[in-house]
């Protein structure tokens, strides 16, 4: 069977089927969908742009966890933690632990004054606003929060972020160590592999907490559940393969010799965002049913049809603001017009841009005037991409101060470089 054919089948809507078999199409469909995502690349530019940030905020992210820990009494947990996070390198996890851990000790931050105490700041939160932007895109939303909302999110989680992730991996570690392994064996066989459980539990909740409260947009609960799932599970279960494998591999050492450790590092590193982004992928596609859509979906539209599509979506803004209901989403017209989202985000795009419609709360639009003030022409002007009026009179003043066939295109490619530029200084 061919994937075109495959596709066509898997994307289809029958009209009766058991629930078990919605189930299993459902699945299928969203593990197709992230197949295509990857194959895209999007997403895997975003967790090699999240490796980067990583390797040049791990040592002032986790001098800020350290001194937030302090601040609250709780020592001696980032050691353990640290381990935890390292251990599908191997053997050579620990060693590199140990490193960082140097590297954190030795940073005084009272001595470093007022340009270095910034300096590890920045470096901290632009790592969280890389983590933020791959959500987005992952969840599809164009749009951060604003700077002033993003600096307080920010810096609660410098200080409450590093506690919850090192107690919980603290209590992973203490709990799955030989030690208390034993004399958990003594009181019953539950409770060890409940202790092997937790780990997986920890995981599924600090990825559901991530996917929940990071994107710009509204995450239902339940999806951002299936997004910690599916995160959490694979990422544990990736990380006992990758240890396997980094224990069995003794041609990488011979081959990079003492890099072979930052290979591994930044491999695992890697993996561990490119995870976290699919997972989330997962739940923005259970959260919106409307986007799981075949491959020939996501061709443009063309003109005559986007016009239409234009001017539906105006009709759907305006009845929305008549009636006093909520902002429309892309979703709302992907269900009512049968068209991808994909397909409707560039409509969208052209909307906002001749300010007929705004963005609010990330995905949603609201019609930006009277619509009674708006018209037909307007709105197919704007899916044009019509001229601007300012550069239509500076060509006029032009064909009146010389004849139309002394005016050089040079001349109007310079008027378009004019407009262009006092449009972007606007």
């Amino acid at each position: 069977m061919k994937l075109v054919h495959l596709e066509r089948w898997l994307f289809a809507q029958p009209e009766r089927q058991p629930r078990w078999q919605a189930a299993l199409r459902t699945a299928g469909q969203v593990a197709w969908l992230l197949g295509r995502d990857i194959a895209e690349g999007r997403l895997n530019l975003y967790a090699m742009g999240l490796v980067y940030s990583t390797l040049i905020a791990i040592v002032p992210l986790l001098a800020f966890g350290v001194a937030a820990l302090k601040g609250l009494g709780i020592n001696g947990v980032l050691g353990p933690s640290l381990h935890r996070l390292l251990a599908p390198l191997g053997p050579e996890g620990g060693p590199l632990a140990d490193k960082i851990l140097l590297f954190v000790g030795n940073v005084r931050i009272g001595v470093l004054g007022i340009f270095g105490i910034l300096l590890l700041a920045f470096t901290a939160v632009s790592l969280l606003h890389k983590i933020e932007a791959g959500l987005n895109a992952a969840w599809q939303v164009s749009e951060s929060r604003p700077a002033l909302t993003r600096s307080v999110q920010y810096l609660s989680l410098l200080i409450v972020g590093p506690v919850f992730l090192f107690a919980a991996f603290g209590l992973t570690a203490t709990l799955t160590s030989e030690h208390v392994m034993q004399h958990l064996s003594i009181i019953g066989p539950v409770l060890p592999v409940l202790g092997k459980l937790v780990p997986y539990v920890i995981a599924i909740a600090a990825f559901t907490l991530i996917n929940l409260i990071t994107p710009n947009t509204r995450v239902r609960l339940g999806a951002a559940l299936v997004a910690g799932i599916a995160g959490g599970i694979v990422w544990q279960g990736a990380g006992q393969l990758f240890a396997l494998l980094t224990a069995r591999s003794t041609q990488l050492s011979a081959v990079y010799s003492s890099f072979a450790i930052l290979v591994l590092f930044l491999t695992w590193l890697y993996i561990s965002w490119l995870i976290l982004l699919l997972g989330a992928r997962i739940g923005f596609y259970v959260q919106n049913p409307a986007w799981r859509r075949p491959h020939e979906d996501r061709f443009p539209l063309s003109p005559a049809h986007a016009e239409a599509t234009a001017l539906d979506i105006m009709l759907m803004a305006a009845e929305r603001f008549s009636a006093g209901g909520k902002p429309l989403t892309v979703g709302d017209c992907v269900g009512r017009f049968g068209i991808s989202g994909l397909r409707l985000e560039p409509v969208f795009d052209r909307l906002v841009e001749a300010n007929l419609i705004f963005r609010v709360g990330g995905r949603g639009y609201v019609i930006a005037r009277n619509p009674a003030t708006i018209g037909i022409a307007e709105v197919l002007d704007a899916v044009r991409g019509k001229i601007p009026s300012s550069l239509l009179a500076r060509f006029g003043d032009l064909l009146t101060k010389n004849p139309p066939e002394t005016v050089a295109n040079s001349q109007l490619s310079d008027l378009m470089r004019i407009e262009g530029n006092e449009t972007d200084r606007h």
